[in-house]
């Protein structure tokens, strides 16, 4: 009995097709994720303030939301994970609201400038990764002390 995925050519196809599809999301979660400071604050910060800081909207017209399926409103996904997905965009228009009421500034950037925001965070991380490997190059040469 086959799997109707018979032949490696179909299962390639499988596997194309389906990567089509996934990518935009994942470019999405990608940019509304790693473009933010995500340094835990611990008991100093409360859940809607670090939501606000960690996570960033992705601007986009209201006909593309089945692609991204709601995931580009990225704050109001977190604040309310179980919200349906017809009602993220008009929890978010009431969520900026109540943001710029209480001085909250609400991340939102469209496609390019998120993608810029992402790059320069990753930049900073990179610096910082060299940075650390030069220090530990240095240690164990011995050529420097490790202040304590």
């Amino acid at each position: 009995m086959g799997s109707g995925l018979d032949g490696w050519i179909n299962r390639l196809m499988f596997v194309f097709i389906m990567l089509c599809a996934v990518c935009p999301i994942h470019v999405q979660i990608v940019l509304s994720h790693s473009a933010q400071d995500s340094t835990d604050m611990g008991v100093y910060e409360c859940f809607v303030a670090r939501q606000f800081r960690t996570t960033m909207d992705i601007a986009c017209p209201s006909y593309l939301d089945f692609i991204h399926g709601g995931l580009h409103m990225q704050l109001v996904h977190h604040l309310f994970p179980r919200l349906p997905r017809p009602n993220l965009r008009r929890a978010t228009v009431i969520v900026k609201k109540w943001a710029k009421e209480n001085n909250i500034e609400f991340l939102e950037k469209d496609f390019t400038a998120g993608r810029g925001q992402m790059l320069t965070m990753l930049e900073e991380i990179a610096g910082q990764a060299r940075a650390f490997n030069a220090k530990v190059a240095e240690l164990a040469s011995g050529e420097c002390e490790m202040e304590i």
